[in-house]
């Protein structure tokens, strides 16, 4: 059923019986799925895949980190599964757990980014989350991989510029002479330094996420347009052709992540909430925003270049922007009331890409520092190989729209000081 809604260009609200959906200009569709039944057929899907999917690696990360949100929101039950794969990395003699557990010195190649540096926050997660299971088990080896891997692998990754950033001695196909730095690097190498600091209560650490979050943002954002570049060459001192979508995406959510220590009890007992970073992180983040919400489609989506509306919609980097998004409108870094009708659209345009079977579309593979626009275009969106990508996130938004509209309904909006889930 179609029911038309008279309106003047404003997001009005639809209260239907599975809930309120909220659109722009003309129809409310009473067959959209509130965000728990999506969340449910996303999460369903992806376990029919756990052999493609279940991996220790960044998009594996991203994986049960999505899971693991969906599940405590709505109650969905994947723990048991995702507790199995866990355990079982580390008993796998071939397996990253298995080698940080038994002091085996892992390769550098790609430690800090793809391979190594984001996938314990599963096992952080499991830790941080034992006080409500009904099981207890022994979580000293899942909080040692997480702090081991930032003691280790993080903090003693050899590769830096002269100012200190964490860079890679490889880059993209036309230039290979450098070193360089890639956006991927700022999410997945230093969201488990932060929440390490956080739990640890390491100021120490604390600083080092803060600096690195501003040192990376110093080479890869855009001073015009206050966008990022997927990657940047520091011996030609340029940045690389074009703003990947799923770039963007990595780089708006490291900067939650920094952001979240100025909350802190222990950061305020320490009289460090005041630090001059964080108003410099804010200032970041709200210039990125704001380049973000220029380019967003009028479908909500955001293009997988996203100053480039010939490139297709792709589906993680709208996703982990409209995960931003929306958490900087509750915790009140940015103005809930400028941001509601984009936050709105980007929701529809994600509805978009679930299927009824809960297959998500539009999910651009791993990829690589590229070269060109072309190249970016170029790139598949096949859904078995969207784990290497960034099909996790998608759980991301659909977990924090539920908490955005319930935000909403109890005054919270702007209020939060922290994720109602220990992350």
């Amino acid at each position: 059923m179609e029911v038309v809604m008279v309106s003047l260009g404003m997001l009005l609200p639809c209260l239907l019986g599975l809930g309120i959906v909220w659109v722009q200009q003309g129809t409310c569709h009473s067959e959209d799925p509130t965000p728990a039944i999506l969340a449910k057929r996303v999460g369903d899907q992806i376990m029919k895949h756990q052999v493609a999917f279940f991996r220790w690696h960044y998009g594996g990360a991203v994986l049960f980190e999505g899971l693991f949100l969906a599940s405590q929101a709505f109650n969905l039950n994947y723990t048991d599964v995702l507790d199995k794969v866990l355990d079982d990395f580390k008993t796998n003699k071939a397996s990253y757990g298995y080698m940080v557990v038994h002091n085996i010195t892992v390769p550098w190649f790609r430690n800090i980014g793809d391979e190594i540096g984001l996938f314990p926050i599963g096992y952080l997660n499991r830790v941080l989350s034992e006080s409500g299971r009904v099981e207890k088990y022994d979580n000293t080896t899942d909080f040692y991989i997480a702090t081991e891997v930032v003691r280790r692998y993080i903090l003693g990754w050899p590769s830096h510029l002269e100012d200190t950033t964490v860079c890679r001695e490889y880059g993209w196909p036309d230039r290979q002479v450098g070193p360089f730095l890639w956006a991927d690097d700022m999410y997945m190498g230093l969201t488990l330094a932060a929440r390490i600091g956080r739990v640890t209560k390491d100021p120490n650490l604390m600083d080092w996420v803060l600096n690195q979050t501003i040192l990376f943002s110093s080479h890869l954002q855009d001073p015009i347009d206050g966008c990022f570049n997927h990657g940047y060459n520091a011996k030609t001192n340029t940045r690389s052709c074009c703003k990947w979508g799923r770039g963007s995406g990595w780089i708006l959510m490291a900067s939650y992540e920094a952001l979240t220590f100025k909350n802190q009890p222990w950061v305020k007992e320490l009289g460090l909430h005041n630090d001059p970073k964080f108003d410099k992180v804010l200032s970041i983040l709200r210039s990125h925003i704001k380049c973000i919400v220029a380019n967003q489609s009028p479908d909500g989506r955001w293009h997988q270049v996203i100053n480039e509306t010939s490139t297709y919609l792709e589906t993680s980097g709208s996703a982990m922007a409209l995960s931003t998004l929306i958490r900087a409108c509750m915790f009140g870094w940015v103005d809930y009331a400028t941001y509601k009708q984009n936050v709105e659209l980007g929701w529809q345009g994600l509805l978009k890409t679930v299927a009824p079977d809960g297959t998500v579309s539009g999910v651009c593979v791993g990829t690589g520092i590229e070269s060109t626009v072309a190249d970016y275009e170029a790139r598949p969106t096949n859904y078995l190989l969207g784990g290497d990508g960034g099909l996790g996130s998608i759980l991301y938004a659909i977990t924090d729209y539920q908490y955005f509209k319930k935000s909403e309904q109890d005054g919270s909006m702007g209020k939060w000081t922290s994720y109602p889930h220990k992350i």
